[in-house]
């Protein structure tokens, strides 16, 4: 029982620092705002979500918030999560063009435009974190299991290791939830046998 309260309050006070870094002094404050309401809520968040999913090192900082950035965009119903997330992704590295980027490519992905397109102009986000950004948002909705086969396929083949796919959906159960997040790894194992 000791060890279990020990790893709880070791994985809260990861959190916590984790969501400083990302959102400077006032990173607490959107759940802290909670804690009257939900505190238990707000304990799991700051514990799971921040101190055990987002603090693993199988993807930098950087990558993570584009991996969320480019989810919240796709699911289209969290704006308040999405704003602070952004201004997040600056604050551990993103740049304005890449978050222009995320916006485009998810526009593509979840909403395409039918008739001839003017050229996009040249990505910021560099070939790792798009094929990421990718996957991240079409496991976050869900509805387009072939896109995203082909986006795990294409990211292998273009060299994204294994465990960097695998820890974006991950990700992708605390921003859509564990259905998502199963039913992408689901899609990412069958992709991985196949190559």
């Amino acid at each position: 029982s000791d060890v279990c309260s020990s790893d709880l309050v070791d994985r809260e006070r990861r959190g916590r620092e984790l969501l400083h870094r990302m959102g400077g002094p006032e990173g607490m404050a959107p759940l802290d705002a909670l804690m009257d309401t939900a505190p238990d809520l707000v304990r799991f968040a700051v514990g799971f979500a921040y101190g055990e999913v987002l603090s693993r090192p199988d993807l930098d900082l950087h990558t993570r918030q584009v991996c969320t950035v480019a989810a919240l965009t796709a699911l289209g119903h969290a704006s308040l999560q999405l704003a602070w997330h952004r201004a997040a992704a600056l604050n551990v590295g993103a740049t304005p063009g890449e978050l222009d980027d995320l916006d485009a490519l998810v526009r593509h992905l979840t909403r395409p435009v039918a008739g001839p397109e003017s050229a996009p102009p040249p990505p910021a986000l560099d070939d790792r974190r798009r094929w990421l950004a990718r996957i991240a948002a079409l496991t976050a909705v869900r509805n387009q299991p072939d896109a995203l086969a082909a986006a795990v396929a294409d990211a292998v083949r273009a060299g994204v290791a294994r465990h960097e796919i695998v820890g974006a959906m991950e990700q992708m159960a605390v921003y859509a939830g564990f259905p998502a997040a199963l039913n992408g790894l689901g899609i990412a194992r069958r992709v991985f046998a196949d190559l």
